[in-house]
C-alpha cells in the first residue's frame, strides 16, 4: 500500500509533514529572512481579489507577491502601494488597468507606489489617469513615484497631470523596458505659482534616477518644458536604445529637457517640435549630456539641439561627449549632419522578441533607416557597445564575411529588410505588418481561453 505522503497521491499526512518541515525552518533560523514567493489574481469575478488595492492592503498578500490582472480592461483609480509586488497582464495589447473609461475624466491618478517599496508593472497598459485636483503640485497623471518602479513590455498613455503627465518620480528609480510612453499630456493647471507644465511623458525631480531601454516615448505634450522626457536638478536619466518623437512642448525641448545629467546611446530623437524659437525642438540642455551613436534630427521650430542658460551663476548646459552622432541641422557639432532619412514612426515586429504566450509580437515604435542613410554602416566595428538594437534586432547586423560596422540610432537595419513611404500608405509592408500582429493577437487571445478553462 502507497504511503499518503508520497507520490502524486499526496494526501493530509504529506502536507502536515510539508508544513511541520516549515515551521521548524522558521524555529531554528527567523533571522535567515525565508519568504514564500505567492501568485493571487485580481479582477472583478472568480479571482483572489477584486481590486489591487485589496490584495496591496491584505496582511496576508507577502512582499514580492504577484499580482495577476484577470480582466481585459480593469478600472481602479487612486491606488496606493506600500509593499513589494509584481502587477502583471496577458500584454499590454490584452490588459489595461486604467483609471477611467475616458482620459481627462478620472478623479484620481491609476496608482501610487510610495517610498520603500519596490513595484513592477509587466504586460499591462496604464491609462486614463489624471492628477488630483486637490494636489497642490498635480503631478504623476498614470503614476507617481517614490519608491522603486520597474515597467516591463507596458503601455502608459492618455495620462494628465500638471508635471509627469505619464510618470512622476519624486526620487526613487524608474526601471523602464520595452515599455511605450505616449499620448500623455503635462497640462500646466495647477494654483498660481505652481503651474509648470513639465515632462509630457516623463518628470524626474528630487533626485530620480531613471534607466531606460527599448522603449519609446512617443506624442506626448508639455505645456511648459520637456515635451517628451524632463529631467530636473539633481537627478539623472540614462536612454538606451530608445525612440524620441513626435513630441511637444510649449517653451523649452520639444523631445527632451535636462536641467542635471542626461545619457543617450543609440537612440534616435526626431520629428518633436517646440513653439518658442530656437528652443530645442529635439533637445534643450541646461544641464549636461552625454550622447554616443545617435540620432537628433527633423524636430522643427527651435533647432535640432540647443545648449542654453544664461551662463551666470546659474549656470549653462554643457555637452560632455558626441561620440558618433548625427545632428541633422548641425545646431552642435557632431560626426555626421544632414538627412538621416528616416522611415514613418511604425511598430516594427522581429521575431527574436516573444511576448508572454511565446509568439513574436511589435516592439515599442521606432524610426527605420531607409536605404541611403548616412547613418547605416557609420559606427566602427570596435565601438560597438550594444549587442541588439530597440527591437531585439542583432546589432551591428549579421554579415555572411569580415566584421559588421554598425547603425547610429535606435533603429539596426537588417539584411533584406526595407522599409519605405509605401509602409505609411498601408501598402504591401503594412499589410504584412498587420496580419503578423493579427496573429499574434489571435495565439495570445487562445492563451487566454486556456487560462480561463483552467481556472474552472
Amino acid at each position: 500500500m502507497r504511503e499518503p505522503w508520497r507520490g502524486p497521491e499526496r494526501g493530509a499526512y504529506g502536507r502536515l509533514a510539508r508544513l511541520s518541515i516549515v515551521v521548524l525552518l522558521l524555529t531554528l533560523f527567523p533571522s535567515a529572512g525565508i519568504s514564500v514567493p505567492a501568485s493571487f489574481t485580481v479582477g472583478v469575478s472568480g479571482c483572489d481579489y477584486a481590486t489591487i488595492q485589496q490584495a496591496s492592503d491584505d496582511d496576508s498578500v507577502p512582499p514580492g507577491s504577484t499580482l495577476s490582472i484577470v480582466d481585459p480592461v480593469h478600472t481602479e483609480a487612486g491606488m496606493i502601494l506600500r509593499k513589494d509586488l509584481v502587477v502583471e497582464g496577458l500584454g499590454a495589447e490584452l490588459t489595461t488597468l486604467q483609471a477611467h473609461d475616458s482620459p481627462g475624466s478620472s478623479p484620481d491618478r491609476v496608482m501610487t507606489v510610495m517610498s520603500g517599496a519596490a513595484v513592477t508593472l509587466r504586460d499591462v497598459t496604464i491609462r486614463n489617469g489624471r492628477a488630483r485636483d486637490d494636489d497642490l503640485f498635480r503631478s504623476g497623471g498614470g503614476i507617481l513615484n517614490y519608491g522603486d518602479l520597474r515597467l516591463e513590455r507596458c503601455v502608459v498613455a492618455g495620462n494628465e497631470a500638471n508635471n509627469g503627465g505619464g510618470i512622476l518620480s519624486h526620487g526613487g528609480t524608474l526601471d523602464i523596458q520595452a515599455t511605450t510612453i505616449r499620448d500623455n499630456l503635462a497640462d500646466r493647471t495647477a494654483p498660481p505659482g505652481y503651474e509648470c507644465g513639465s515632462g509630457g511623458g516623463v518628470k524626474l525631480e528630487a533626485g530620480a534616477r531613471l534607466v531606460m531601454r527599448d522603449s519609446a516615448i512617443v506624442s506626448n505634450r508639455a505645456l511648459g518644458k520637456g515635451g517628451g522626457l524632463y529631467v530636473a536638478c539633481e537627478s539623472e536619466a540614462e536612454l538606451v536604445n530608445c525612440t524620441v518623437g513626435l513630441n511637444r512642448a510649449s517653451k523649452f525641448g520639444g523631445g527632451l529637457y535636462t536641467r542635471n545629467a542626461l545619457a543617450l546611446a543609440y537612440c534616435t530623437v526626431a520629428a518633436n517640435a517646440v513653439d518658442s524659437p530656437r528652443a530645442g525642438g529635439g533637445i534643450y540642455v541646461r544641464g549636461t549630456i552625454r550622447m554616443s551613436c545617435s540620432i537628433v534630427s527633423g524636430n522643427g521650430s527651435g533647432l535640432d539641439f540647443v545648449v542654453g542658460g544664461p551662463g551666470d551663476y546659474r549656470g549653462r548646459g554643457a555637452v560632455l561627449a558626441c561620440d558618433y552622432c548625427l545632428i541633422g541641422d548641425s545646431s552642435y557639432p557632431a560626426a555626421l549632419s544632414g538627412d538621416p532619412r528616416l522611415g514613418e514612426l511604425t511598430d516594427a515586429p522581429y521575431s527574436g522578441r516573444s511576448g508572454p504566450a511565446g509568439v513574436a509580437r511589435p516592439s515599442p515604435p521606432v524610426m527605420p533607416l531607409l536605404p541611403g542613410s548616412p547613418a547605416i554602416d557609420a559606427i566602427p566595428p570596435s565601438a560597438i557597445a550594444v549587442g541588439a538594437d530597440q527591437r531585439g534586432a542583432p546589432r551591428p547586423a549579421r554579415v555572411s564575411e569580415g566584421e559588421a560596422s554598425g547603425d547610429i540610432g535606435a533603429f539596426e537595419l537588417q539584411p533584406r529588410e526595407t522599409y519605405d513611404t509605401a509602409a505609411a500608405d498601408g501598402g504591401p509592408a503594412a499589410v504584412i505588418a498587420w496580419l503578423a500582429a493579427a496573429v499574434a493577437l489571435a495565439a495570445s487571445a487562445y492563451a487566454v481561453v486556456r487560462f480561463a478553462k483552467r481556472r474552472r
